[in-house]
């Protein structure tokens, strides 16, 4: 006769499963709750402009409004003291030029051989616009005719269809009637 009583192996897997639920809701929720207590900083968009144009130092991969760092933490810190004091964009940016040289700037000022980066991509795409355009002229007016098939290996005359049997037989065939 079978055991009438559920088996406690059965009733194990559903509470386990709620528990690991449970873990991982309150896990999740932990992190966010204890982001969501904390005061969020408060980015005024003259922070932000200039935290746009200044590169992270940490990999110079990115600028400043987008990385999570200790060195663009204190540079977001000193951004923000010296607009409280009342200095200008300018004047933090000549700053963090003094400090880190150029690279810290997201843009090239436009003087020097920094020019070159703002006038090569127009050069590029002013000179791939006119081999464009001079192509497409060409291509409309007739240009070059084509050269005729098997040209290369013919004679300076021509080739004649005479002396070809093959395209002899081909034309033999295009004019017999019933094809």
């Amino acid at each position: 006769m079978p055991d009438a009583r559920p088996s406690p192996r059965r009733h194990a897997r559903p509470r386990r499963l709620a528990s690991l639920s449970l873990l991982f809701l309150l896990a999740c929720a932990g992190p966010a709750g204890a982001a969501a207590a904390q005061p969020a900083e408060v980015t005024s968009s003259a922070e932000l402009a200039i935290q746009r144009r200044l590169m992270a130092p940490c990999c110079w991969a990115g600028t400043i409004d987008n990385h999570d760092s200790a060195v663009v933490g204190e540079m977001k810190g000193e951004i923000r003291r010296r607009l409280a004091g009342g200095e200008s964009a300018d004047a933090i940016l000549a700053a963090f030029v003094a400090r880190y040289g150029p690279r810290v700037l997201a843009e090239p000022p436009a003087r020097g051989l920094n020019v070159l980066v703002y006038l090569l991509p127009l050069l590029a795409l002013v000179g791939g616009g006119a081999l464009v355009i001079a192509f497409l002229r060409r291509q409309v007016r007739g240009g070059a005719a084509p050269a005729p098939v098997g040209a290369a290996c013919s004679p300076p005359g021509g080739p004649s269809p005479g002396d070809d049997p093959y395209a002899r037989r081909v034309e033999e065939a295009l004019r017999r009637p019933g094809r």
